[in-house]
């Protein structure tokens, strides 16, 4: 049939798809190991398809291309019956590669790697982008395709620090645009941040009344002035936020979220997705134990396959995910100590599926015997795999209550569980 469509260079397979017919190919293989590309036509069936994954096997992945006949055709001859020689040429014109999905050799990333030796690549690509904390950027710099995981104490500020981070990465970075998944707070609560945030003034403190009465007093100059700040930050919010849940859902799925996610990212006039924030994972609803019968797992299974289809998101969406995972342990918090990765259910999956790990503890100083939490943060970097964009390390911030934000701490000599509240917000002139 292939011939009829002026095919020349034909070899079929006269015992169909048996798992012995790769011995066929015996006598011409010298021949077909010499040829640029391949054609695999065989039947469109299981049988068809298993034969044509022991060719590419035997002449390599890369040269081989798999011909789909089309219309529910079977094989070639069907084609020529019903589509003629034009419909053989369509569909040998339209074979794909028969590698396997995420199989790569050196030889298929060598302009790539070219490009980042002689500089010619975009370095957000491999090196991140900027926090806006410098003390930072030498730790850790997010980057598009890869995965983030964040623990730390309660009361640590995972959440406060995590939107403090993509907000900067917003004014810093324009076009940036982010998905916020925050299950543990309401929607007017998390819009109240971010204008908090935003326009660096404790708004809501504002225009809380002292006054038991019910009489409705007209708004201040201040208050004027900050709502007018509230618009504006929220115009410039709107451009750049997308809230995932506005209401708390006790029945939220992977599954939801990931399309969400999709949706979000697939919105090219909106332009797209630099980042998602998933926070925390566990308000994620686990799927019916049943769908797992016979295979022994639970949670460990779950957080294993979630892992893997955000990493996978990311990397199909180029955008960068966070993800936030409260310890489990609660004896081991009270001496003190920041968490580690095996403080969180499903331990060896977070620290071994992240591209990076952050743990946050607010520092402590010794109050007349007991441990005081301090007005700093430590975030240390307990995993970097891309190491142009991150390394090991601790590094310290300062957290003003007022204008609802976190500054650099420059104040090296500052020691933990040694001194009173005010040597924590020394600072360094």
């Amino acid at each position: 049939s292939c011939e009829t469509a002026g095919f020349k260079n034909v070899a079929s397979v006269s015992s169909g798809a048996s798992n012995e017919s790769w011995l066929e190919f015996e006598n011409t293989r010298e021949i077909l190991m010499q040829a640029d590309r391949i054609y695999v036509a065989t039947n469109c069936d299981k049988a068809g398809d298993e034969s044509a994954g022991r060719i590419a096997v035997i002449f390599g992945y890369k040269k081989c291309f798999r011909v789909t006949w089309m219309d529910g055709c079977k094989d070639a001859n069907e084609v020529l019956v019903k589509h003629g020689a034009d419909g053989i040429r369509e569909g040998i014109g339209n074979a794909k590669n028969d590698r396997p999905s995420g199989m790569q050799d050196p030889a298929d990333a060598v302009d790539e790697a070219m490009t980042v030796l002689t500089g010619d690549m975009d370095p957000e690509r491999y090196k991140g982008i900027s926090t806006g904390w410098a003390n930072l950027d030498g730790f850790y710099r997010p980057v598009r395709g890869e995965l983030t995981v964040i623990t730390g104490t309660p009361g640590s500020g995972k959440t406060e620090w995590l939107v403090s981070l993509v907000l900067q990465l917003a004014r810093l970075h324009e076009g940036k645009r982010f998905l916020l998944f925050q299950f543990e707070a309401m929607f007017r609560t998390i819009i109240t941040q971010l204008i908090e945030k935003q326009t660096k003034k404790r708004i809501s403190n504002k225009f809380r009344s002292t006054d038991s009465t019910d009489v409705e007093e007209p708004a201040t100059p201040e208050q004027t002035s900050m709502t007018d700040d509230a618009r504006e930050a929220l115009e410039w919010l709107d451009k750049r936020f997308v809230i995932g849940v506005a209401n708390f859902d006790a029945d939220i799925t992977l599954e939801a979220v990931l399309e969400r996610m999709r949706l979000e990212a697939q919105a090219q006039e909106k332009g797209g997705l630099w980042g998602v924030v998933i926070d925390p994972y566990n308000y994620i609803a686990m799927p019916d134990k049943r769908m797992y019968s016979g295979r022994g797992i639970g949670e460990t299974f779950f957080i294993s396959t979630m892992l893997s289809q955000l990493k996978a998101f990311a990397l199909e969406y180029q955008c960068h995910v966070w993800i936030v995972a409260h310890p489990t342990k609660n004896t081991a918090w009270v001496d003190g100590r920041k968490p580690s990765l095996y403080d969180l259910a499903g331990s060896a999956h977070w620290f071994n599926k992240c591209d990076m790990f952050l743990i946050l503890k607010r520092a402590t100083f010794n109050l007349n015997g007991e441990l005081v939490p301090s007005s700093i943060l430590e975030v240390e970097v307990a995993k970097a795999c891309n190491r142009e964009a991150g390394q090991f390390g601790i590094v310290r911030f300062v957290y003003d209550f007022e204008k609802r934000s976190y500054e650099e701490n420059l104040d090296d000599d500052w020691e933990e569980e040694e001194e009173p509240m005010e040597k924590t917000r020394k600072r360094r002139s």
